[in-house]
């Protein structure tokens, strides 16, 4: 497995605990480093989407995030 893959994600899988809870995820990050050569470390709105809509109920998240993928101009 490539250093930083995840790989591991797939070798335990557990059932969605209390599916009808509404969560609210506290915060997540977007990171995409295909432009650092790691063609596999992306975690964008797709990956996310795929996240949240894996058997649990999240409801809202909050999008965090310091010195990345920010304008350099603009409001």
């Amino acid at each position: 497995m490539p250093y930083g893959g995840i790989d591991w994600l797939a070798l335990t899988q557990e059932p969605t605990l209390e599916p009808e809870l509404p969560i609210c995820d506290p915060h997540h990050h977007f990171w995409d480093l295909r432009a650092r050569s790691i063609p596999y470390q992306t975690y964008l709105l797709h990956e996310l989407n795929a996240d949240i809509y894996s058997g649990h109920n999240v409801r809202s998240t909050a999008f965090v995030e310091a010195n990345s993928m920010y304008r350099v101009d603009g409001p």
